[in-house]
């Protein structure tokens, strides 16, 4: 129950941090630009913002495949193949 909450807690300061940063930086870009070219600083933000929330999801999807790969070891023996002594998970 605690996790769930501090989960909800991290998310919802995520998303308010995420918003308060998207207009600081959509303002900072449109200070910048010509006034006719203000929809180049709705793309900027995209890719400044969007950025973000889609690394993090890639960074998720790997740690899961390395902790499957980990969990699929025979044994439970996390050394490689080659006997190199070093654990990999």
């Amino acid at each position: 129950m605690m996790r769930a909450f501090t989960i909800l807690i991290v998310a919802i300061m995520s998303l308010v941090l995420l918003v308060f940063t998207a207009s600081r930086t959509l303002d900072l870009l449109q200070l910048f630009l010509p006034a006719g070219q203000a929809v180049f600083a709705y793309l900027a933000l995209v890719a400044f913002d969007g950025g973000a929330p889609r690394l993090v999801v890639l960074l998720r999807a790997w740690r899961t495949r390395i902790l499957a790969a980990c969990d699929r070891a025979p044994d439970g023996d996390s050394k490689p193949a080659s006997g190199g002594g070093q654990q990999h998970c």
